[in-house]
């Protein structure tokens, strides 16, 4: 056999298998490798927006707090009364089934989904007035994701 033919005769089926069986399992472990990545990606995700949640209704209740010229609770319920336009104005944080709920004369608005609870500590014998605020909420692994503040109603000069 000469050179010119043992090029033109390709592979042999034996030497196909093999490199199908090597390219097999190469996108095998790369298949599992990115599907692994996708579902950290979807779980941390999911934690980050329970985190979210609770940190934006914080912040919303806390701002509020500062601004109250006076402050009740009673367990899961938040009633303040803020000045909007030099009028006083009576707002009431409360939780209801997995959502925080904000009550305004306009009318009640969801302030944020996937939480699991809430509890206000008022402590009206403070100077300032100070709330003890707990939120709580679960990502989808069932874990338990915790935020506390504490606010202290502003002194008027």
């Amino acid at each position: 056999m000469t050179a010119k033919t043992r090029l033109a005769t390709g592979f042999t089926l034996l030497e196909m298998a093999v490199s199908l069986c090597i390219f097999t399992l190469l996108g095998g472990v790369i298949f599992t490798v990115f599907t692994q990545g996708i579902m950290i990606w979807n779980h941390q995700g999911d934690s980050v927006e329970v985190e979210e949640n609770l940190r934006t209704v914080m912040d919303r209740m806390v701002r509020e707090i500062r601004e109250a010229s006076s402050v009740s609770s009673s367990g899961d319920v938040l009633i303040l009364t803020v000045p909007e336009n030099n009028t006083p104005v009576e707002v009431k944080y409360w939780y209801d089934n997995t959502r925080i709920l904000r009550e305004r004369k306009e009318g009640v608005s969801p302030l944020a989904l996937k939480i699991d609870g809430v509890n206000f500590l008022c402590l009206p014998e403070h100077d300032p007035v100070t709330v003890y605020i707990k939120l709580w909420g679960k990502d989808s692994d069932g874990k338990e994701i915790y935020m506390c503040a504490a606010a202290s109603k502003r002194v008027a000069h």
